[in-house]
């Protein structure tokens, strides 16, 4: 079985011979070409990184403007630095809400607003950044890019380019990898030098070098496509994986006990490497994404069946399509049989709607609870998972007639 996710370590990442300073150097001239931001900061996780900047600016009691339809733990380290989140449902046509949702949610009491680019996809978030600066000047813009590094909107504009700051995860799951790690980009200097006075204090030692240099060995052997089986059976039947499969529970505000380690040389390394396939790798990945779109264009205009537009821009951490809820894992069986790969169900919650929230007074957002429920995530790792020579067009010619027929099976 090929996995979903496919780390991007190799041997060569770990054992190269290069300083700290050198690394950190590198990593750091590659983020500011790439995003256009000038200032960097590495952290064990990307939630670590917003929590430093909030705890930086000595924001406390405001309001910090997110979807609902996105990652539990940026509204953790929204919580956990003494901030509110107020949530945003997602719009009819969109995974995300409609820029005049955040508009229309910023008071007097707003610090931030942190738009998502779920998926690797790009959303138009230009207007919604001059409009806040023009209005509300003193808000920040955060785009969250944890899924969608140096994705591209409809101008061909780096969507950080509207942003004051960017955070990124680099985790086994994510486009760019670090073994653990996180990244907090910024564009003003004057917030970066909060930053890094708060880092001094906050940033403790990290004496995981030899454990992530075995986690990653491991993850090269988990994720190879003979092993994988064994791991997938793991995941799904026993709970012997959960600490590394599981990164919230629905009942619990909190961060990883490690949230405030200084990130590791190994990390680093890996991380820098990294980077510098990112191109390629997503240059393979748009190209599955387009064939997936075209394959499934006789279906759009199914009530029960959506996929997001292509664009160029895109970087396609997953591909998400929305089918509906009572087929859901049904068609994710099916297709895993088609694929001979897993097919992932990414962010299948709401944040407001997870217990740990509703607790707390927080409403439903109907439109990303519905979404969660109906969205898969179809492979892209065919290039990534596959040692042997590999033929694009031959193999998504194959699966294209199976793959409608899943599809249409799925409405009867």
């Amino acid at each position: 079985m090929y996995p979903r996710f496919s780390p991007d370590y190799r041997p060569s990442d770990i054992l190269a011979p290069v300083e700290i300073a050198d690394l950190e150097f590198e990593i750091f001239g590659y983020l500011k070409r790439k995003s256009g931001l000038d200032h960097h900061f590495l952290y064990k996780y990307g939630r670590s990184g917003l929590y430093a900047l909030l705890c930086a600016l000595e924001l406390e009691g405001k309001k910090v403007i997110i979807p609902s339809y996105s990652c539990v733990v940026v509204a953790h380290a929204i919580v956990k630095s003494g901030n509110t989140p107020v949530f945003l449902d997602s719009s009819e046509d969109s995974f995300q809400p409609a820029s005049e949702a955040y508009l229309e949610a910023i008071d007097n009491e707003t610090a931030m607003i942190i738009p998502t680019h779920l998926f690797g996809y790009p959303e138009e978030t230009a207007e919604l950044y001059r409009e806040v600066k023009a209005r509300f000047p003193e808000v920040i813009v955060v785009q969250d890019c944890a899924h969608s590094y140096f994705c591209k909107d409809s101008t061909g504009k780096v969507v950080t380019h509207y942003g004051d700051v960017a955070i990124y995860g680099a985790n086994i799951s994510k486009l760019v990898n670090g073994i653990h790690a996180g990244i907090l980009s910024i564009r003003d200097k004057a917030i970066a030098d909060k930053v890094t006075l708060f880092n001094r204090k906050f940033l403790k030692a990290n004496f995981d070098g030899l454990y992530e240099y075995l986690y990653s060995v491991a993850g090269q052997i988990a994720f190879n496509p003979g092993i994988y089986s064994l791991v997938d059976y793991l995941i799904n039947n026993t709970s012997s994986l959960d600490s590394e499969t599981q990164y919230f529970a629905e009942d619990r505000i909190d961060l990883p006990r490690d949230y405030d380690h200084h990130l590791s040389r190994t990390s680093k390394s890996i991380l820098k490497s990294s980077l510098e396939r990112f191109d390629e790798r997503v240059e393979n990945r748009r190209k599955i994404a387009k064939k997936y779109f075209d394959l499934m264009k006789p279906l759009d205009d199914n009530t029960w069946f959506r996929q997001l537009s292509y664009v160029d821009g895109a970087t396609w951490s997953h591909y998400p399509v929305l089918v509906r809820e009572k087929e859901r894992d049904v068609t994710r069986l099916e297709l895993r049989e088609i694929f001979k790969s897993e097919v992932g169900i990414i962010v299948d919650y709401s944040i407001s709607d997870l217990s740990a929230y509703k607790s707390m007074g927080y409403n439903s957002c109907p439109i990303a609870h519905d979404y969660s429920k109906r969205v898969l995530n179809l492979p892209l790792t065919f290039f990534e998972n596959r040692f042997f020579d590999f033929d694009l067009e031959e193999e998504m010619s194959r699966i294209s007639e199976k793959l409608i027929d899943v599809m249409n099976g799925a409405s009867s």
